[in-house]
């Protein structure tokens, strides 16, 4: 029998506490083989600022064309997973296993394919049915929800929920995926390089390659198409009520 133990939250532990968790399951003749896929620092930012921005945050970090130009943030600190690495590494050692997660994105079936396939030795993937619980938007939706955000946050400055906050129905799919632009990515550029030189010293440069692919500039016929497009497919739904 087998037990996968899958969770970001686990290399949060602290090293005695992981330790502690260690001892318990193999106290149960469960034999561990520890795996991480480790996210370029690159591809953390664009997923966090999408991720952020869902979970109904303002960015500043992220423009709408001339509507709103981007900005830096003191406050933004991107994720490099450097402290739970060098967590659970100082725990496993030699015996952790180490994989870029774009690597594992590769496999035909994605990274849980890659998991089943190449870590528990799963072959017949096509017998599988995947859900996927944290689907990405597109560029015109994080971008026009951000704007959404600034006038109506998710939580007010006391913490308090704000009825007035909503989500887009709509996923502007046409729009593509959302990506920062090169200029956004500049606003940040320091300390995705300071994460990089970091992570790369930790486990080696193939670590740090990200996804190359930049969202173009939104000029004022982009930003007025989306806005249209949103007011269309409101009136489409008050219609319908």
């Amino acid at each position: 029998m087998s037990l996968i133990l899958s969770g970001e939250g686990l290399s949060l532990l602290r090293p005695v506490a992981l330790k502690k968790l260690i001892d318990r399951i193999e106290s149960r003749q469960f034999e561990i083989q520890p795996l991480a896929l480790v996210r370029s620092p690159l591809d953390y930012a664009h997923s966090i600022a999408q991720q952020l921005i869902r979970g109904g945050q303002h960015l500043e970090l992220i423009g709408f064309g001339p509507l709103a130009s981007p900005r830096p943030m003191k406050k933004i600190t991107i994720p490099d997973g450097l402290r739970e690495l060098t967590n659970l590494l100082a725990v496993f050692d030699q015996q952790l296993k180490l994989v870029p997660f774009r690597h594992a994105c590769r496999h035909q079936a994605g990274p849980v394919g890659f998991l089943l396939d190449e870590f528990c030795g799963v072959k017949q993937l096509a017998d599988i049915t995947y859900q996927q619980t944290q689907e990405s938007k597109s560029n015109a939706w994080v971008r026009l929800q951000n704007q959404i955000n600034r006038r109506w946050p998710a939580f007010d400055r006391n913490k308090t929920l704000n009825p007035n906050h909503f989500k887009l129905k709509s996923d502007f799919a046409e729009s593509g995926k959302f990506r920062l632009t090169q200029f956004e990515l500049s606003l940040i550029e320091n300390q995705l390089s300071d994460s990089n030189r970091q992570l790369a010293e930790l486990l080696g440069p193939g670590f740090v390659d990200g996804d190359v692919d930049v969202s173009e500039e939104i000029n004022a016929d982009q930003a007025l198409e989306w806005i249209t497009d949103l007011c269309q497919s409101t009136s489409f739904k008050v219609a319908d009520s």
